[in-house]
């Protein structure tokens, strides 16, 4: 669906197959989301979604990532948007033969123009496979992305822009996924699983892949829905909203938290901004976003 800021003019746009996690081009003249269509997972796009809501046509969308190479239409819906090219899409997919491998590609909004960004990927230790949201440095320069390696852990792989330097900033037997740049590009935010006791926390690891550090304290169980948990950065930096969970009830809850946190000041420094449920009722809310 599309609304208005003000939430009194709303216009179904996708009816016809999964979508989710929508995401404007930073012109705000696109609109890109994941598509599923059973089990595969793509990249597609809705061009010049401007002008009045209420006139963008439904279904009018284009899957970029059928337009790959026949031999790279494997893969999970993994795109961003080019913060350097306005309008480009940059996306993964995987490899269709016998070997499972990534590689990037680029796509104008309107599906044209497919050329490879990157070579396959491998950081020196075997083939990768990209995995979950992916994001931008804000000066455009480097791309940082989970992938799986050969002994099926996620860890967090950073390269430059144009697709060379790929290289490890996580290395571990964990589960690292959705990694975000800081405004400032210094610093990466990011979710891990352990592989011991499957509990999931927040991170930090600087973009040079010092200073890796524990930010909460929630051991969130496997079975929690964690697709559902979402943060985000302030626009100055100095904070970060996130998912919790609720003391009494195991809710997720929206959290505001200095971006110094260390998971032994977590519950002492968490602030409460969701709302309270209401008498009788139960509240779930997830994915907070912040920045423009």
């Amino acid at each position: 669906w599309v609304m208005s800021a003000a939430g009194d003019v709303v216009r179904q746009v996708v009816n016809d197959i999964s979508a989710f996690y929508p995401k404007w081009s930073p012109n705000g003249t696109h609109l890109g989301f994941l598509c599923l269509s059973g089990l595969q997972e793509d990249n597609c796009l809705i061009p010049n979604a401007t002008g009045p809501i209420t006139s963008i046509p439904i279904n009018s969308y284009t899957n970029i990532s059928s337009l790959a190479p026949a031999n790279w239409r494997n893969g999970r819906g993994t795109a961003m948007w080019d913060p350097q090219t306005d309008g480009r899409l940059v996306f993964a997919r995987d490899s269709t033969g016998a070997e499972t491998i990534s590689k990037f590609f680029t796509a104008n909004y309107d599906g044209s123009n497919i050329q490879a960004l990157s070579a396959p990927l491998d950081a020196g230790n075997g083939p990768l496979q990209v995995v979950g949201p992916m994001d931008w440095s804000s000066d455009g320069s480097d791309m940082v992305f989970a992938a799986i390696d050969l002994q099926s852990y996620w860890n967090l792989y950073i390269m430059n822009s144009d697709g060379s330097n790929l290289r490890a900033l996580t290395n571990g037997a964990f589960y690292d996924d959705a990694p975000m740049f800081s405004p400032d590009g210094t610093q990466i935010l990011f979710g891990r699983q352990e592989t011991a006791n499957f509990t999931y926390d927040l991170w930090i690891i600087n973009s040079d892949g010092t200073n890796e550090h524990q930010i909460t304290d929630e051991a969130v169980i496997q079975d929690f829905d964690l697709d559902a948990l979402g943060y985000d950065w302030s626009p100055d930096g100095t904070q970060i909203v996130l998912n919790g969970v609720d003391d009494l009830y195991g809710w997720a809850q929206v959290y505001v938290v200095p971006s110094t946190v260390t998971a032994a000041t977590y519950l002492a420094q968490r602030r409460l901004v969701g709302r309270n449920a209401d008498a009788g009722s139960w509240l779930w809310e997830v994915q907070p976003a912040w920045r423009p």
